[in-house]
């Protein structure tokens, strides 16, 4: 490459061998074009930091690692060329994306082989000298260099070549030809069993192997492990994190796989975690391969496309056993369990440090990092091979091992439990018919949704087998009427009934949609828990037996769900209890009393929206009475007079409670004041997880805009607007609280909630604070906040439970809280210095200017907190004028001990905040968020 803004001159090393040093007084990299391209691409990325939102962090990840790699490739060209290294090199890592910034914690690895170590130590030399020079240009890039030579690769407290490859974890890797060449011959040999192709940088020119194998942004080829751990095993599971959706095996995943060494010591995917991954990514791959070769055929022959890429025909499974063998069976569902249980470590270790980003389909975002793990794909992916290859085996009844046989149909009765997986499937906007068709047909339906084993122990009971087989069957069925509406297009459909169904369907929440659904499958249940002295046979039906049996039913099986609220409970409770009253008005016709009585249950519902209830009751009759008429099982059908009564009754429920019929309930569900708020909802805060104080269901599933969280909080903010006063928010989940608080700003807010906190003896975790303009100022959105204009805030902080945490300890800290608030003149007694005294020589305090008026102040984390955060955060309000916007625990390798991070607003220069706070906190370092 042309060699501009540089002048060498010879010089030679004490082995005598030429070495090109720069003449000028610079580093040498001054005034060149691909530098200045890196100074202006990080200063481009720093300013979107600043102005993004959680949900930005992955685009900008993409541009920053994209920015650093090509600097790091033109970096690389040049030091080879100023000191040409003799024989073959290989360079691994070429990239990061930066310290301190979007990604805390990662750093720039750089793994380089070359052909002989004894005659290159002029290029090793000459390449840590300019990596010491470059460093202060790339963020994230050490500038201390290791140099690690392992001449003796029969070491195997390092390496064991016959099962994995390990690389150390440093900035410099260094080996002899002979590591490269048995690395490329293991992993080429694992390639090959996988169905891949190996792709490796070997080449002086970079630019080739971009040419060849293009990588998208933010991806950088090779691949790294640490510590002599991983190896191959990580290495497949590291073609499985770039390949899962694309389906494209390559090896281009290096920012992936460096990033999951932030799982060391924080539950780091164990052997078998990773192994699970392989066996999936195995099968997958090979089914992949398998469907394509017929996919070719097929379009050879006929020119059609193969419909399904599942496993179908006997000769797939047939193919199947041959290729993986009798326990193939098994040891995919015992690699779909380890899955599972590795997702929901992940998710609880992510409450505490990470965030979810919207419409992701379960990829977490390890701390706004590039790092992207979908174990709910997989996870999900895993259960439909399983299913689609055992269901194949037992449709052509091939011959398999018994005991493998037994052990699978055991593994699949026991592997799905009545727990958030199902309640997950039922608030999918998606159809759930194929997987509730799967469970029914291998007999785990049972095991899925309580109150089905009852159904089941009535297939042993003379009499019962047929009537018990006939309920499940109308269940699932239900489902799959409901789900023909996602079929329908309202341009196509002609039935003005129909296209009312349509409509509903298609306006109804998640929340709404998940109570329909477990309704209809559960509305056969109540009819076979009824007491010994109830009525029997097809015509015997009593109201109030019937209504009882509903009830005990609720609240013996379904109020033990985790993840399913009161409101959806009592709405699958009135969608149950409602089906007979929906037939009997159907026949006698609608009038206006059961209007106002359906209207007043509904009210005594407390439902997160009462449209969506109605929505969900007209629903429940398009499939129960079904509308479709399905062929199968026989049902209840209703004649059109009667569908038309149906949808007059719901449609005037409608009617009533949105105002106006036919609209969007959006614009009639709130007062004007409720209104303005909804048009002020920053997306940031609609966008945070946290927004929903729900901790089990955040972090299950995909993290889609459920309008009806908006309505939470603008219902929360609009009380506080109309009344003047706070509203607090408790959500207990094992050992800690998530506290969620509505509330005008003022001063000071957050060390009186942290002080109230601290006198009833509770350790803050976190917290995040969101703020919202004044819905009766000149703001137009909710992204900026007018000078000198109150704001609304929603503050969600996290702390450690107590010992007598109980429903009276949560009243009296509620009732302390607005007290505190609401007296925001109040003078408490300042006890920061007492506080602060047994930790004050350990905190190591420190003020760094992000800019914008932003300031970071961090300190070290005490063993247990005795009320730091709270001393801390008074002082930063009270002597520096600070508002504190939020409180993070500093993932990042710098510090021995944790650090505590708080991010506070001021109007003042850090300087001047470091003077105030001198006589409370001694000497306060100062530093600069790195512009360069």
């Amino acid at each position: 490459m042309p060699r501009q803004g540089f002048a060498p001159r010879q010089q030679t090393d004490r082995a005598g061998d030429p070495v090109n040093v720069p003449s000028n007084e610079n580093d040498g990299f001054e005034g060149l074009p691909w530098v200045k391209a890196l100074r202006d691409g990080l200063t481009q990325s720093d300013q979107r930091i600043r102005l993004s939102g959680l949900t930005d962090g992955w685009p900008i990840v993409n541009h920053r690692g994209r920015v650093i790699r090509d600097a790091m490739k033109c970096f690389y060209e040049r030091v080879i060329a100023e000191a040409p290294p003799r024989g073959a090199i290989v360079i691994y890592a070429l990239g990061g994306t930066g310290r301190g910034e979007i990604c805390p914690g990662s750093d720039v690895d750089i793994g380089i082989i070359v052909e002989n170590i004894e005659e290159n130590q002029h290029f090793l030399r000459h390449l840590s000298s300019r990596l010491r020079l470059f460093a202060p240009r790339v963020p994230g890039l050490r500038n201390v260099v290791k140099a690690n030579a392992f001449p003796d690769l029969k070491d195997r407290e390092h390496f064991d070549l016959k099962s994995l490859v390990a690389l150390l974890d440093s900035d410099l890797l260094v080996g002899d030809s002979e590591l490269d060449h048995r690395i490329r011959r293991v992993c080429r040999g694992r390639a090959a069993e996988l169905g891949l192709d190996f792709i490796f940088a070997v080449n002086q020119d970079l630019r080739r192997f971009d040419q060849l194998h293009p990588q998208p942004p933010g991806d950088i080829g090779g691949f790294h492990v640490k510590n002599g751990k991983g190896g191959l095993r990580g290495f497949q599971l590291a073609m499985w994190l770039y390949s899962f959706e694309r389906w494209i095996p390559s090896v281009q995943v290096y920012q992936q796989v460096r990033s999951t060494r932030r799982f060391d010591r924080e539950g780091a995917p164990s052997a078998n975690v990773l192994e699970a991954v392989g066996v999936i990514f195995s099968t997958r791959c090979w089914i992949e391969q398998r469907r394509a070769v017929q996919a070719a055929d097929r379009s050879r022959d006929s020119g059609e496309k193969l419909a399904s890429s599942l496993l179908l025909d006997a000769a797939d499974m047939e193919a199947f056993l041959y290729r993986f063998g009798a326990g193939g069976l098994t040891k995919l569902r015992n690699a779909r369990d380890v899955i599972d249980s590795y997702r929901h470590e992940t998710m609880d270790r992510l409450l505490e440090r990470g965030v979810v980003v919207p419409d992701t389909d379960g990829l977490v975002v390890w701390g706004a990092d590039g790092l992207r793990i979908g174990t709910d794909a997989l996870f999900k992916d895993a259960t439909e091979m399983f299913y689609s290859l055992y269901c194949a085996q037992q449709r052509f009844l091939l011959p398999i091992d018994r005991a493998v046989k037994r052990a699978a149909r055991k593994n699949i009765s026991e592997s799905l439990r009545g727990d958030p997986a199902l309640i997950k499937l039922m608030v999918s906007p998606g159809p759930v018919y194929p997987a509730i068709k799967d469970w029914f047909d291998f007999g785990v339906l049972e095991k899925m949704l309580p109150g089905f084993e009852e159904l089941s122990n009535q297939l042993y009971q003379p009499g019962h087998r047929a009537a018990t087989l006939t309920r499940a069957a109308r269940a699932v069925q239900r489902l799959e009427g409901l789900e023909y509406l996602d079929t329908l297009k309202r341009s196509a459909v002609t039935s003005i009934d129909e296209a009312y169904f349509l409509r509903q369907y298609q306006d109804i929440g998640d929340s709404g949609r998940g109570a329909l659904r477990l309704a209809l499958l559960t509305d056969e249940i109540p009819q076979t828990l009824y007491t010994s002295t109830a009525p029997s046979g097809p015509t015997a039906y009593d109201p109030q037996t019937y209504r009882e049996s509903v009830r005990r039913y609720v609240n013996e099986h379904l109020s033990n769900l985790p993840g399913l609220s009161g409101p959806t409970l009592r709405t699958i409770e009135f969608l149950l209890l409602k089906k007979r009253e929906l037939l009997k008005w159907a026949e006698a016709g609608s009038h206006p009393q059961v209007l106002e009585s359906w209207r007043r249950e509904i009210d005594r519902l407390h439902s997160r929206d009462a449209a969506d209830t109605i929505r969900a009751l007209a629903l429940f009759a398009y499939a129960a009475f079904d509308f479709r008429n399905p062929q199968g099982v026989p049902r209840i059908r209703l004649e059109p007079e009667q569908w038309q009564k149906i949808q007059n009754l719901t449609q005037n429920l409608l009617h009533g409670e949105l105002g106006v019929g036919g609209r969007s309930f959006e614009d009639h569900y709130f007062d004007p004041t409720g209104q303005r708020i909804g048009a002020l909802l920053p997306h940031r805060l609609l966008a945070s997880p946290h927004v929903d104080n729900s901790l089990r269901q955040t972090y299950e599933g995909t993290e889609t805009l459920d309008p009806q969280r908006a309505h939470r909080i603008i219902f929360a903010l609009t009380a506080v607007v109309q009344t003047g006063r706070p509203k607090v928010e408790l959500k207990r989940d094992g050992d800690y609280y998530r506290l969620t608080l509505y509330s005008w700003d003022f001063p000071g807010l957050f060390w009186r909630v942290a002080g109230a906190l601290h006198e009833m003896g509770c350790g803050i975790r976190s917290t995040d604070l969101y703020e919202i303009p004044d819905p009766a100022g000149q703001a137009t959105d909710g992204e900026t906040l007018p000078p000198d204009e109150r704001h609304l805030i929603v503050d969600v902080l996290t702390f450690d439970a107590t010992a007598a945490s109980n429903e009276h300890w949560e009243d009296e800290l509620k009732r302390r809280i607005c007290s505190r608030l609401e007296n925001p003149d109040e003078r408490l007694s300042d006890n920061t210095a007492e506080i602060l005294k047994p930790v004050l020589e350990t905190l190591y305090p420190q003020l760094t200017d992000l800019g914008d008026g932003r300031i970071k102040f961090s300190c070290n984390s005490p063993p247990s907190d005795q009320g730091t955060r709270y001393a801390i955060s008074r002082l930063l309000s009270d002597r520096a004028g600070a508002s504190i916007e939020s409180i993070v625990r500093d993932g990042t390798r710098d510090w021995p001990v944790p650090r505590m991070n708080f991010y506070v607003r001021v109007d003042r220069s850090i300087e001047s905040v470091a003077e105030t706070l001198r006589d409370d906190l001694g000497d306060v370092a100062m530093d600069a968020e790195v512009m360069v």
